[in-house]
């Protein structure tokens, strides 16, 4: 099981929003729209109540969404996915606006800590 958590600035649980898939990306907050983003390995970019944890939206692409959604000025989201597609949704992720192709699947990891001179 896998989970994402909203803590008050206190320190108190304000909710947990659990996920029985791998959330790989980085979160991105909609502070206007009280929403945030983030994306798993099941391919799902998910949207979230930011004052329940409730889920609002959802789009399904079709691979793994391990790089961070980015948000627009309009609201919309963009994001890649590891099927080689870059995706536009709406605000909430509630339907797709556009898709891509990048040729060539995009991911992301933590970077490399270079060696150090000998």
């Amino acid at each position: 099981m896998f989970a994402a958590y909203k803590y008050s600035p206190g320190g108190t649980l304000v909710w947990r929003f659990l996920s029985t898939f791998v959330l790989h990306s980085t979160p991105v907050i909609d502070e206007m729209r009280r929403v945030l983003y983030f994306g798993g390995n099941d391919g799902r970019l998910l949207s979230l109540s930011l004052s329940t944890g409730d889920p609002v939206g959802c789009f399904t692409a079709g691979g793994a969404i391990s790089s961070s959604p980015a948000l627009l000025p309009d609201g919309s989201v963009v994001f890649a996915s590891e099927d080689g597609f870059l995706y536009g949704c709406s605000p909430g992720c509630k339907r797709q606006l556009w898709k891509t192709s990048i040729n060539g699947p995009v991911s992301a990891g933590a970077p490399s800590t270079p060696a150090a001179p000998r």
